[in-house]
């Protein structure tokens, strides 16, 4: 092969490597460490701030239903007719956006980004991984105990279990049938199936188990 014909071969090659480059697909990964949103929150009052443009962003937030209702922002150190001004629509988008991922105000920045930071500080505790997260409602279901088997009636308020009502009539009074008082409280303090159980009492507290799962699928 000579000279020229090298040369062609090699420019070849490199324009090939040039469009196999250029139309490579961007990576799909995501530097931005934004992590999902959680769908709902805790029932309560929460208050929370952030640094505006004048000073202080400050919020109160309720949350009802596991969904925020209202947010009251105060920001007296904004500007009246720019920071101050935007304090209405930023509560909108707050209760909208069920959270910090608001668009902001045009024009305001400074306070829309403390509104941000505020809702986030006040909404630290509240939020709630979406798997603890229960439908309100009553549910109830069955599971096998030591005697026969063992019924549960549960309530979920705010999305959270409030009550729990075990019935076992063919435990053993003494022992299976003892325990459902205790299982019920566990049940409330868990928020779900995963129980401790009591003690002597393993197959009440296994269908007590099996029933909740029952009453939560």
């Amino acid at each position: 092969m000579n000279k020229k014909n090298i040369i062609s071969l090699v420019c070849t090659i490199a324009m090939v490597g040039l469009i196999i480059f250029a139309v490579k697909p961007a990576s799909s990964s995501n530097s931005s460490g934004t992590s999902s949103k959680p769908t709902s929150y805790v029932d309560g009052t929460y208050e929370g701030e952030g640094d505006g443009f004048g000073g202080k962003v400050t919020v109160k937030i309720t949350v009802e239903g596991g969904k925020i209702t209202a947010a009251e922002l105060t920001g007296d150190s904004e500007t009246p007719t720019i920071g101050g001004a935007a304090l209405e629509e930023l509560q909108e988008q707050i209760i909208a956006a069920n959270g910090a991922d608001i668009d902001g105000v045009s024009g305001a920045s400074l306070t829309s980004n403390g509104t941000r930071v505020a809702v986030n500080n006040a909404l630290e505790n509240a939020a709630r991984d979406s798997s603890t997260v229960l439908a309100d409602g009553t549910y109830e279901g069955e599971g096998d105990g030591f005697g026969g088997k063992v019924t549960v009636k549960i309530t979920v308020e705010g999305g959270k279990i409030t009550a729990a009502e075990l019935t076992g009539d063919s435990e053993t009074p003494t022992i299976g049938g003892a325990a459902l008082e205790e299982l019920q409280e566990q049940i409330i303090a868990a928020n779900g199936a995963d129980i401790d159980g009591v003690s002597g009492a393993s197959l009440t507290s296994n269908g007590t188990r099996a029933a909740v799962e029952d009453a939560l699928s």
